[in-house]
């Protein structure tokens, strides 16, 4: 760990479990900057309320949501001196908000709870998170009796492309599609993309043509072709691990076109070569955390290095990653970190 962020690093707000969700209890999210060596410097904690487990950003407003019992969002105003609260914090309606995303315009904030298996939609301004607009709260079940007895949505993603809001609802096995115009319109219309059957979608990636969605029951990969008539079917299936363990976690995709996948239960990454044109996946390489429960990842600005949020074992940990063939290497030891659970890029 430096003593100071050099010039040339990536700047990233790190998310974390303030209540031992999982890990040691930590005082609240923290800047991190990784700088062109790999190096990894932690700046201090701020406390922004319990558990701000998942975070989004537009320009200098940060959104974060709380996994909590009784689902919460809030926003800050990001500045020179650190991040200062916009207004209070609003309850979502929900049980355990595990992500959220801004519209392109910055306008409304989008909510996922797991446990109610609900969307919250709240307005964005200058004086924070206003009251409740809408939430939807979907229905379904899976055939796996002990993740899937209802609804939960895990992701709710951005396709600005097609104006739509994308939810990947792990307890049903469905991606619940929104029109954007719609959600602030305060229409729960929605179209349901019906995946495989016990996949369990956690998180997905737009690509172009294709979403790239990570399957955390089965530990696979897939894509579905968002501009097909039927866009329920799932093509190019891969499997991100060796032997048949399960728990994908976060999806990211580098700035080089590359994928990374987290896997919880053997405790590696996994890099994936996608092709939207072709509508293919290429696993390239499976390397070890060397931490325990990865849950969230993310790559520096230029692709070179991917960093690890080792929940479990409150660390972080960074790997090197050859953008042309994927290979992965681990650069110096893992720093400490309470309870991370989620690492926003800043650029």
């Amino acid at each position: 760990m430096s003593s100071s962020p050099a010039p040339s690093s990536t700047a990233f707000v790190l998310g974390a479990s303030t209540t031992g969700f999982l890990g040691t209890p930590a005082a609240g999210i923290r800047p991190v900057e990784v700088d062109e060596t790999g190096a990894v410097w932690l700046g201090e904690p701020v406390d922004v309320g319990p558990d701000p487990m998942y975070l989004a950003r537009h320009g200098d407003t940060l959104v974060v949501a709380h996994h909590l019992d009784d689902g919460a969002v809030s926003a800050l105003r990001l500045g020179d001196d650190g991040p200062e609260a916009l207004g209070a914090q609003q309850r979502t309606g929900g049980a355990d908000s595990c992500h959220v995303s801004i519209s392109p315009d910055g306008r409304w904030a989008f909510t996922a709870d797991y446990t109610s298996g609900s969307l919250s939609v709240h307005p964005l301004g200058p004086d924070g998170v206003g009251p409740q607009h809408l939430r939807v709260s979907y229905e379904g079940s899976g055939p796996d009796a002990s993740r899937q007895e209802s609804p939960h949505a895990h992701q709710a993603v951005v396709d600005a492309a097609r104006s739509e809001l994308v939810v990947a609802d792990l307890g049903a096995d469905r991606l619940r599609v929104h029109g954007l115009a719609a959600l602030a319109a305060g229409d729960d219309t929605h179209a349901d993309i019906h995946l495989r059957p016990g996949s369990g979608p956690r998180h997905l990636v737009v690509l172009g043509r294709h979403a790239v969605v990570a399957y955390e029951l089965d530990g696979t990969l897939g894509m579905v072709d968002l501009d097909a008539p039927e866009r329920g079917e799932t093509t190019a299936i891969v499997s991100t691990m060796a032997g048949s363990a399960a728990a994908s976690s976060a999806l990211r995709r580098s700035p080089t076109g590359l994928l990374a996948v987290a896997n919880r239960t053997p405790n590696t990454v996994s890099t994936i070569l996608p092709d939207d044109e072709a509508g293919t996946l290429e696993l390239l390489d499976e390397f070890p955390v060397a931490g325990d429960h990865p849950r969230d990842i993310e790559f520096t600005a230029d692709g070179r290095f991917l960093v690890i949020a080792n929940m479990a074992s409150d660390s972080l940990t960074v790997l090197s990653v050859d953008p042309a063939s994927g290979r992965m290497s681990q650069v110096g030891e893992p720093v400490a970190t309470p309870g991370p659970a989620c690492l926003l890029r800043m650029d």
